[in-house]
């Protein structure tokens, strides 16, 4: 039996924080779980009861008080379950953290030293179930170490699985997740790909004729709540799905891979992000991977489509009665030409002047026009 084996049959741990000294688990008094999955499918999995039962194992003569669980990558601070821990431990709630292992706290070593500092000031012991790195210059030492390869790891595991997902793709192999509307995903051999939804293709069959009679969004979105149409979750079509619809160029055979890119937004609203990039960016489309599929709609009807979408985009731009400057200003933020919007009802029933008129920006109203800068 190894060393570390030996250790978590012991129930021994490593201890961060304060001055290290030799406890039994009796000494100890309320403590808590930190317990982390990297992604839904683990979950899906449970995953997570191996690092439950083993902890619950060693500490199961004392009082646990609370489980803390995340679903999510190690390499962001801004998780769920572990801001309650933080906002609790500031509390002084507990005494002592366990953790399955250091990574799970995070993949980041400048974030595992963050937080085990954090948690020292605090006067909080972390204890690492079938380690023991004490508080000795090597100890610490040998403890980053461990962090370090814990990220460079989730780098590897990044690549890989990025790389794989690029050479399936260069097969034309559908390795993106969830498949458009009117599509389902079949394997055959090993390889996925996809295929039409006969029930679905109708409706979306439905939304290019409809559309092209009525020139709406409004009126085409009225005129299939009327038909016995629904979405996979059963829910009815808004005027915001179909414009989606309309503009996906995977009805007429081409889906398109990496057609954006995360990065840190321009002038973000949030301070406090999960991840510094939450905003996403075109690339050139001369960049974007073709991945054939079968075609629900002919190209013809698909340009007579997006024709007629550029002339309505651009008569609705124009001033009215009521909103004499639509059109003529634009948002600070995003370049987009402002429209016109009545406020809500219950804001018009305040107004002393009844009706109350606004300019909004179109992206804040749901209404994005990407051929409108």
């Amino acid at each position: 039996m190894g060393q570390k084996t030996k250790n978590i049959e012991k129930g021994r741990a490593t201890f961060y924080g304060g001055k290290k000294k030799k406890l039994s688990f009796k000494n100890m008094e309320r403590i808590v779980f930190y317990i982390r999955n990297s992604t839904q499918e683990q979950d899906k999995k449970k995953t997570y009861q191996t690092q439950l039962a083993k902890l619950e194992e060693k500490y199961k003569n004392e009082k646990i008080i609370k489980v803390y669980r995340d679903v999510c990558s190690g390499a962001y601070l801004q998780r769920q379950g572990l801001n309650q821990l933080r906002e609790d431990a500031k509390k002084g709630l507990f005494d002592v953290i366990g953790i399955y292992a250091l990574d799970r706290l995070s993949r980041n070593l400048g974030h595992q030293i963050a937080l085990l500092e954090e948690f020292e000031k605090q006067g909080i012991r972390v204890e690492v179930l079938g380690e023991d790195y004490g508080d000795s210059p090597e100890g610490i030492l040998n403890r980053n170490i461990r962090g370090a390869f814990a990220e460079y790891e989730r780098f590897k595991i990044t690549q890989r699985m990025r790389d794989g997902r690029y050479r399936k793709i260069e097969n034309q192999e559908f390795a993106v997740g969830t498949p458009p509307f009117g599509y389902k995903i079949v394997k055959e051999n090993g390889k996925a790909h996809l295929e039409i939804i006969p029930e679905e293709a109708e409706i979306i069959k439905a939304i290019f004729r409809i559309y092209i009679e009525e020139r709406s969004l409004g009126k085409t979105a009225d005129r299939i709540f009327e038909l016995p149409y629904r979405s996979k979750k059963n829910l009815t079509f808004s005027r915001f799905m179909i414009g989606h619809y309309l503009e996906d160029e995977t009805y007429i055979g081409d889906f398109y891979f990496g057609k954006t890119f995360a990065c840190e937004p321009e002038k973000p609203i949030k301070v406090k992000r999960k991840s510094p990039l939450s905003s996403r960016k075109y690339r050139p489309k001369s960049e974007w991977k073709l991945i054939k599929v079968p075609a629900i709609i002919d190209e013809n009807t698909f340009n007579k489509v997006q024709e007629i979408r550029k002339e309505m985009a651009k008569q609705s731009l124009k001033p009215t009665r009521n909103y004499l400057l639509q059109g003529l200003v634009w948002c600070p933020y995003c370049n987009y030409r402002y429209i016109g919007k009545m406020r809500s009802k219950s804001h018009r029933l305040e107004s002393p002047n009844g009706s109350h008129f606004s300019y909004i920006c179109p992206r804040k109203a749901g209404k994005r026009r990407p051929d409108d800068h």
